[in-house]
């Protein structure tokens, strides 16, 4: 989501790279050409009632508050230079308008609803420029976010992040931007935002809104089922942090080591999110990718998941990451007494009034699994979830979220097509987090008599 008012001109010469693996040599490290823009830009911004400050006020503030960056309203990568330059807007409603609406439930960070009041009152905006060379880009960066900390504690005022479409009072940008970058390396997921959408009927897309402040391209993923956004929302931070790190990518792709992670705020979350199965030594790979409507002006590249084993692209996605963030999943023994059978006949009766919720379109983040038997080897049912993606007349097709026990024809992350006769439970989960459904599980977890582990990805 943006905002509606059209991009301010630059007065530096930006200029970026264009990706393509195919301009290193045969052989070479392509991390240069994959990678890495030329340079770091940053535009931050300050909304303001009240007086406007006068131009030289502005630039004896800057020039007292960092003597790393220096103002100048002309910058080229092959310098040294970390340059900084500021505009004042007067007509902010028309040239750069203030977030709202429901851009603020989103993007807000720490506005109450008065202070919300206030920004949309904003008289006027004044507009940063900082640009660095990728050798300095990091304290450039953090020069910047001190600056403009200080911009709204000495006058007032809201920051707003161009590249992350995010607002903030001063006490929100100090306690996610400045408290905990302690060190020459910060804790890069507080310093950019991922955005997840549907852009089709069938599965979701993943974009970094951020990067381009590090002098690196923004990170996509395509074409996955919403029951993963969590891991995949972990793996694009893993690849941030390790890009902002200086990790390279060669040919293979880029090794996966939250070890030797120099943050160490994202290295104990990031460990936090590993299970005792996961392995080592697993490799990202990443292409050059197009943006699509709405993305970043930056460069983008694209996870892949080839490597991995699978007939289709979710199917390989899940085997990627139960490999990098390893699994874990309880199985239940039990009978199915009067008590859970009475629990399922529930769940059933609301199968049309999902039905038709799920084809009238869910909220963004929604979307429903069912449980439904599938036969073993032995004769008998594996009970497993499947994410739905389709809900045609009685047959729901979906991805399988359970890895079989006992059915070696199947693999979790399969589609999978089930009828709706077969349908044992449901849960539903709806865009703000919350979720309903799964009365037999209780049950099943109360009357259960064997466990066994399995994998993390299972609801």
């Amino acid at each position: 989501m943006s905002k509606t008012a059209p991009a301010v001109f630059l007065s530096f010469l930006f200029l970026f790279v264009s990706l393509g693996v195919g301009s290193a040599h045969a052989g070479e490290d392509v991390s240069n050409s994959l990678l890495h823009n030329d340079a770091g830009y940053i535009e931050f911004a300050l909304y303001r009632t009240g007086p406007i400050i006068p131009y030289k006020e502005i630039s004896k503030f800057i020039s007292s508050n960092t003597a790393k960056l220096v103002l100048s309203d002309k910058f080229e990568s092959s310098t040294d230079q970390m340059v900084i330059d500021f505009k004042t807007i007067t007509n902010v409603h028309e040239e750069y308008a203030p977030p709202s609406g429901n851009f603020l439930r989103y993007f807000g960070r720490g506005l109450s609803s008065d202070q919300a009041e206030e920004l949309g009152k904003s008289s006027h905006v004044i507009v940063f420029y900082v640009a660095s060379s990728n050798k300095y880009v990091l304290e450039a960066n953090k020069e910047a976010t001190l600056l403009l900390h200080s911009m709204a504690d000495k006058f007032g005022g809201f920051i707003w992040d161009e590249d992350t479409r995010e607002i903030f009072t001063k006490e929100a940008w100090r306690d996610k931007r400045l408290s905990m970058w302690t060190d020459q390396w910060p804790n890069v997921a507080n310093h950019i935002t991922i955005h997840v959408y549907q852009p089709n009927d069938l599965y979701a897309r993943a974009i970094t809104l951020g990067m381009a402040k590090f002098g690196l391209p923004d990170i996509a993923i395509n074409n996955f089922a919403w029951s993963v956004n969590r891991g995949m929302g972990n793996l694009i931070n893993l690849l941030a942090q390790q890009m902002v790190e200086g990790y390279s990518i060669s040919r293979k792709g880029l090794l996966a080591d939250i070890s030797s992670f120099k943050n160490e705020e994202a290295k104990r979350f990031m460990e936090g999110q590993l299970f005792e199965n996961a392995q080592k030594d697993v490799v990202i790979k990443v292409l050059p990718s197009k943006p699509e409507e709405g993305d970043p002006n930056n460069s983008i590249i694209e996870l892949a998941f080839d490597h991995y084993p699978g007939k289709s692209l979710q199917e390989k996605q899940e085997r990627f990451l139960g490999a990098m963030f390893g699994w874990q999943e309880t199985m239940s023994m039990v009978e199915h007494n009067n008590q859970i059978l009475a629990a399922s006949n529930r769940a059933r009766s609301k199968l049309p009034q999902l039905k038709s919720d799920f084809n009238k379109g869910l909220e963004p983040g929604g979307h429903i699994n069912v449980k439904a038997p599938f036969e073993t080897l032995d004769g008998g049912n594996e009970y497993m979830w499947v994410d739905v993606i389709e809900w045609k007349s009685d047959q729901i097709t979906g991805l399988l979220k359970n890895e079989p026990y006992n059915i070696p024809s199947l693999r979790g992350g399969q589609s999978v097509t089930v009828t709706e006769d077969i349908v044992f439970d449901y849960i539903r989960y709806f865009g703000d987090g919350s979720s309903e459904g799964n009365e037999t599980g209780e049950l099943i977890m109360k009357y259960q008599s064997q466990t066994r582990s399995y994998n993390q990805y299972q609801n």
